[in-house]
This record gives structure tokens, C-alpha cells and sequence, in this order.
């Protein structure tokens, strides 16, 4: 039995540079179709006496742990009913403050800074005329910490990323409850999965999309 953990156990001690493709697995296992429960027990104290509650989501009879690989999805389909029970008002106005801390999140995510710069070469480095060699390790020098900046810029941008697709992510139960409830949302989800799939995030595309969905669902 695998033990399903949150994504801020596992996916924050991943370098920056993993981190949005593990959230990006870890969102599609929790809004995919899952598999049967395993037969290795529960997770918690071993014992095989298991309830099975949702497609690859049991509850153990022995000490009330809940889970399995399909528990996640249980839990989404738990909160896309709750979210469905709310007045239409609520759930909109929740739409649009979720809507919102995407658009600001994705505003947050620096503008990509380039190839890193190369370094002078070895032969220059060590050059026999003195004042090349001087100017070599200069520019070494000030190239090494423009690379440095360089990387500490990508790794904001990649912790930036994938904190905007797990709030474009969050829109996912709120647009299904509210197709729950009759709205027509089928083209929202459409191009919210495509955004969130992709293998980086388009700024302009998560603009556009936010602008639309808030036009079509945010206050008059």
C-alpha cells in the first residue's frame, strides 16, 4: 500500500527545477481515475481487515486510517460535492477570490532571464600576457556571479510556477461544483487542464483565461 502524502512533505524538499513537474504529477494522480485497493494492509498498523469506501480507497477496520492511492480523489469528489451544496451566490464569489490569488500568483512569476552566460575560457584564464589574463579572471569573475543571479532567478521563478498551478489548480472543484449546479463550464475546464498541463506556465494565456472566467463568473 502506498501512503499518500501531501505535496509540501515531498514536493518542497525536491530542487526548485522539480519541484513544478512533481506538483504536476502529484495534481494529475489526485484528479485522475484511480486504481483498486493494494493488498499489502493498512499503512498504519498492518492489518489486511480493510474497508473499501471509493475505487483504491479503504478505511481500516482496525484503527480508522483512511487511504490508499485512491483517497485523494475521494477527498476531491468529497469537496466538489460540499462546494456544490453552497448558494450559487457563495460559490461564485469563492470562484472569483480564487480567481484572483491565480492572477496575482501568476503576476509573481519573473519574466525568464536568458541563457546563462559563458565564462571566459581556460586559455584565457591563463594567458602568458599578464594584462589578458587580468581581464579574464575579471570577467570570470563578474560573469560567475551574473550566473549565479541567473540561477537564483529561475529558482524563484520555478518555486513562483508551481505555486500558480496549485492555485490554478484550486479553480478545478469550484468550476465542477458549479457545473454540478447546471453551469455550463465545460470550456473553462478545457483550457484551465491545458494550462495546467503544460509543461511551463504562459503568463499571457493564464491572463487571458482569468479575464474570461472572471467576465463569465465574477460579480455583475
Amino acid at each position: 500500500m502506498r501512503l499518500w502524502y501531501s505535496p509540501p512533505q515531498i514536493i518542497h524538499s525536491l530542487p526548485a527545477c522539480l519541484q513544478r513537474s512533481a506538483m504536476i504529477d502529484f495534481l494529475k494522480k489526485l484528479f485522475s481515475t484511480t486504481p483498486s485497493v493494494d493488498e499489502d494492509g493498512c499503512i498504519a498498523c498492518g492489518s489486511t481487515d480493510l474497508e473499501v469506501i471509493a475505487p483504491g480507497a479503504y478505511r481500516c477496520l482496525i484503527c480508522g486510517y483512511e487511504g490508499g492511492p485512491g483517497f485523494a480523489a475521494l477527498q476531491a469528489k468529497q469537496q466538489r460535492d460540499r462546494l456544490a451544496q453552497l448558494e450559487p451566490a457563495v460559490l461564485r464569489q469563492r470562484l472569483t477570490a480564487a480567481l484572483d490569488t491565480a492572477r496575482l500568483s501568476s503576476l509573481a512569476i519573473l519574466e525568464d532571464p536568458g541563457p546563462l552566460p559563458e565564462l571566459p575560457s581556460a586559455v584565457e584564464r591563463h594567458h602568458p600576457d599578464p594584462e589578458r589574463r587580468r581581464w579574464a579572471q575579471r570577467q570570470a569573475a563578474a560573469r560567475q556571479q551574473e550566473h549565479e543571479d541567473i540561477q537564483d532567478i529561475l529558482a524563484q521563478r520555478e518555486s513562483a510556477m508551481l505555486r500558480a498551478t496549485g492555485d490554478l489548480h484550486a479553480l478545478t472543484p469550484l468550476l465542477e461544483a458549479l457545473e454540478l449546479q447546471g453551469t455550463d463550464v465545460i470550456p473553462h475546464l478545457t483550457r484551465l487542464r491545458a494550462l495546467t498541463s503544460a509543461p511551463s506556465l504562459d503568463q499571457e494565456q493564464v491572463r487571458v483565461f482569468i479575464q474570461d472566467a472572471w467576465i463569465q463568473f465574477g460579480p455583475d
